[in-house]
């Protein structure tokens, strides 16, 4: 019977993420510094708009910013950026572990990639009938959003580039590598994530908001299935994607 020798014991168990305790506390930190730029953006945001509307208080102007596409456009994509540069930091902090490891910066193969893509397509056609059956309509607060997104090359690339990378750079990257190699394994690491991810889409509904942590399923299993962070990123740019279309073309028919 062959053993492992305590030296390549003790590297296996350098060479793993930040343990469960670390990778709460970090993934904490993250999302507060993300809410804090983004906040901070929409403020010197609503301070310059403010200059062009002197009988609005600062208050209103920031509540309105909030829920404009553009307002949200120009705070989300400075938040994104610091919380996704300080995911690398953390990551690359845990030392003997290079981030490609740590947050699978792998190229995922072609044929896993499609099942997954076709999974998610499959459950999306799926909420699409559910919703048509239903005659639930699309949520008043995307349309206005994209009505009122300004720059709207911008805004697009805030729904289809900047969100879905930090997102799963967060949710599907490093809370989901922390939480896996903990007692809670990868069942209960996939289903915390996707329930985390599904509690910051407050703005929707009940029925959106399940729809959101079973799309969060999938993609923490397509992660671990493909061995790539990369799939869930391009499998949630693409389902926002074809969100944002849906919404484009609804507003420019109307």
């Amino acid at each position: 019977m062959t053993t492992a020798s305590p030296s390549s014991a003790t590297s296996a168990s350098v060479a793993a993420p930040w343990g469960v305790l670390p990778t709460i506390g970090f993934s904490l930190v993250i999302f507060a510094v993300f809410l804090a730029v983004q906040s901070a953006a929409l403020a010197i945001f609503a301070y310059f708009q403010l200059q062009q509307q002197a009988d609005t208080s600062l208050a209103e102007m920031l509540q309105q910013m909030a829920t404009q596409g553009l307002g949200i456009s120009v705070s989300l994509i400075p938040g994104t950026l610091a919380g996704s540069l300080l995911i690398l930091l953390f990551a690359y902090l845990r030392g003997n572990i290079t981030l490609k490891h740590y947050l699978h910066l792998n190229r995922p193969a072609i044929k896993p990639f499609l099942f997954w893509l076709t999974v998610l397509v499959l459950f999306a056609v799926g909420m699409e009938l559910v919703n048509h059956l239903n005659q639930r309509p699309m949520p008043n607060w995307m349309i206005d959003s994209y009505r009122t997104a300004g720059i709207i090359p911008l805004f697009w690339f805030t729904l289809v580039i900047a969100a879905p990378v930090f997102e799963e750079l967060l949710f599907r990257g490093f809370l989901l590598e922390g939480l896996r190699h903990s007692s809670v394994g990868t069942a209960g690491a996939v289903i915390v994530t996707a329930a985390l991810w599904a509690s910051i889409h407050l703005q929707y509904e009940c029925f959106e908001i399940i729809s959101i942590f079973l799309i969060g399923l999938i993609l923490g299993y397509a992660k671990i299935k493909t061995r790539s962070i990369y799939t869930p990123i391009i499998l949630h740019a693409l389902m926002n994607l074809a969100a944002t279309a849906q919404v484009a073309a609804l507003v420019s028919s109307s």
